[in-house]
């Protein structure tokens, strides 16, 4: 389970600037029965300023769109697949099939569930293909966003590892 840390920043308000507020000086205090209030000194109420506390990752703005699966050296194919991602909170982001096509045979899309990707700390990528009937994903990547453009260092379809034997896949931002 990943720990998220929330940065807190604490808010000081001085008694005396909120006279509306029952701020301000108070009239000295006369015990029941009369004689002089004893006092004793407030103590220091100012905090230190407040720690710098490293945030949970963020997934790219840019991210959001739709992402066509390439190989980098074009010499092997594999099936035609478009994602589309969107709702980008924080460092999860969701993930839909768009498009696929594998050999000559197009897929129904209503076939898939959308999923959750997230971003780790490093900067990578998580996103899985799921079809709804299956219990395990039919896809499964991660990889490193640069421009628009996602490398991706490891590609699992239909149980099959797509980076033996050394292609280099990416996933690439549609206009």
């Amino acid at each position: 389970m990943m720990s998220r840390t929330v940065p807190v920043i604490s808010l000081l308000v001085s008694a005396t600037a909120l006279p509306g507020c029952g701020g301000g000086q108070r009239p000295a205090a006369t015990p029941p029965g009369g004689g002089q209030a004893h006092t004793v000194p407030a103590a220091d109420t100012t905090a230190a300023a407040p720690a710098v506390v490293a945030s949970a990752p963020q997934a790219p703005a840019n991210l959001a769109g739709s992402w066509a699966l390439r190989v980098q050296d074009r010499t092997r194919r594999g099936p035609l697949l478009e994602l589309a991602i969107d709702s980008v909170t924080g460092s999860a982001f969701r993930v839909r099939v768009a498009f696929l096509m594998q050999g000559n045979v197009g897929i129904e899309q209503s076939l898939f569930e959308p999923t959750l990707g997230r971003v780790d700390a490093d900067g990578t990528l998580h996103l899985t293909v799921k079809a709804r009937a299956q219990a395990e994903p039919m896809g499964e990547m991660s990889g490193v966003l640069a421009g628009d453009t996602i490398r991706l260092r490891s590609y699992r379809w239909a149980g099959e590892d797509q980076t033996a034997g050394g292609t280099r896949w990416l996933l690439v931002k549609q206009p």
